[in-house]
């Protein structure tokens, strides 16, 4: 009985330490003084893809900021009432920021086996 509360609070303290960490580095970064902001003219094509580039990294931002609160969600309800609800939320939650961190990877994959530019930044 102690043991499977101990597992419980342990399981709730490293997903609120996951949600920190991921929710200190924005603000950290927004704190950083002097960024200016660009002036964007678009006059090729390469910037076109810069901009869609960049758009989606902000997604992949959001989304894994939302994977966290779904974990965290997870984990609170495992602690608390449904412990096979946590469990199936915590399971799809780390599923999913698998599948990002990998589908993330590919354009850097495809640029190293064929050497060409792939638009990543």
């Amino acid at each position: 009985m102690i043991n499977k509360i101990i597992y419980k609070i342990s399981i709730l303290s490293i997903a609120l330490a996951i949600i920190i960490n991921t929710l200190g580095i924005p603000f950290a970064i927004a704190q950083v003084q002097g960024i200016a902001t660009p002036d964007i003219r678009i006059t090729t094509v390469d910037q076109v893809f810069v901009i869609i580039s960049r758009g989606l990294n902000y997604l992949f931002i959001l989304f894994f900021i939302g994977a966290v609160f779904y974990l965290l969600m997870g984990a609170i309800d495992y602690l608390t009432q449904k412990p096979d609800d946590g469990k199936k939320k915590i399971k799809n939650a780390i599923l999913g920021m698998v599948i990002a961190i990998i589908a993330r990877g590919i354009p850097a994959l495809i640029q190293a086996i064929l050497g060409t530019l792939v638009a990543t930044s």
